[in-house]
């Protein structure tokens, strides 16, 4: 009586199909988590810079005693006068 060795058993393919589909599927879930954080990161950082933008404008264009910052610059007008 003749035997298969036991690395050409049907059931040894079988296992090992069954090892590249899961690791394949891993690897997907895996690209997939990748893509969304990075896709995530990059609308949080466009937020992040309309609101600096935001910010910079109104503290350029706001009076000191609207926004209650108080700075150390010399007012425009004692500037101004030469």
């Amino acid at each position: 009586m003749k035997l298969a060795p036991p690395s050409r058993h049907p059931r040894h393919r079988e296992h090992g199909f069954f090892l590249v589909i899961v690791l394949l599927a891993l690897t997907a879930i895996l690209l997939i988590y990748l893509t969304v954080n990075a896709r995530r990161l990059a609308v949080l950082k466009q937020d992040l810079r309309l609101i600096e933008q935001r910010q910079i404008q109104r503290f350029k264009s706001a009076d000191p005693a609207v926004t209650g910052v108080i700075t150390n610059r010399a007012p425009a007008s004692a500037v101004a006068a030469p």
